[in-house]
């Protein structure tokens, strides 16, 4: 923390000798991020230096009205993606300037497949921090701009996913490959019909072995689990050809 608190404030100082006036923006995010495909809804966590005021509870209102003219709903709870927003000041004495950081980050449950199945929760996307020094009085106006930006971009990003994976999809409706969520191993191809429960995405019409890599881009509030490759195809779905349940 106190190396923490050091670094911003020899940001400060940098920021106000070369007379800063704009926040650094994040660099675009890629729309080829699959993570971000399946994304609907999220659970927002605001971390504030100013926790459970009413400058916190305003500014979280704020972004979940945001997200939700960009089509995507916030919860307040479950296993889906997190959406993780921190915002950090420091303050130095005499100065009459505070430098704030904002980072954004998507967290949610990833599979790892090293020796068995693993569920972890991991962080799969993130926008690289904002930092600006700012006149105190203007600090509380200058970080909810700064949220709000990053939380549209975090919006667009996934739109821009979804876009891209409806224009790539293969003519037999089978899942388009792509950047994944944080894993180890791979799923090894196998003949035989699978005799345990299948996995498959809301929006497919393509069941999978729960190893499958293409079973591992499903989001978790859009997977659904079959008893069965039987029960998979009365539900209307059909086998994945990469890993043939």
């Amino acid at each position: 923390m106190i190396m923490r608190v050091f670094c911003l404030s020899v940001t400060l100082i940098v920021c106000l000798q070369m007379q800063v006036s704009a926040s650094v923006r994040p660099e675009p995010t890629t729309s080829e991020n699959a993570v971000l495909a399946d994304v609907n809804q999220v659970r927002v966590r605001l971390v504030t230096p100013t926790a459970g005021t009413s400058f916190s509870t305003a500014l979280s209102a704020q972004i979940r009205k945001t997200l939700r003219a960009q089509g995507i709903e916030s919860v307040d709870s479950g296993a889906g993606p997190s959406l993780r927003i921190r915002v950090e000041t420091v303050s130095v004495e005499g100065s009459g300037h505070t430098v704030y950081r904002v980072g954004t980050v998507l967290n949610q449950i990833v599979t790892l497949t090293d020796h068995r199945p693993r569920r972890i929760r991991a962080d799969v996307w993130r926008l690289p921090p904002a930092m600006k020094a700012v006149p105190d009085v203007k600090l509380n106006d200058a970080v909810v701009q700064t949220v709000l930006m990053q939380v549209e971009m975090f919006a667009a990003a996934c739109r821009a996913a979804r876009d891209l994976a409806k224009r790539s999809a293969p003519a037999d409706g089978s899942p388009v490959p792509g950047p994944r969520a944080p894993q180890q191993g791979v799923d090894t191809p196998r003949g035989s019909v699978t005799e345990g429960p299948v996995v498959a995405s809301k929006s497919s019409s393509v069941f999978h072995r729960p190893d499958c890599r293409w079973a591992r881009n499903i989001a978790e509030q859009n997977r659904v689990t079959y008893k069965s490759r039987a029960e998979a195809i009365k539900a209307g779905k059909r086998p994945c050809k990469s890993c043939k349940p």
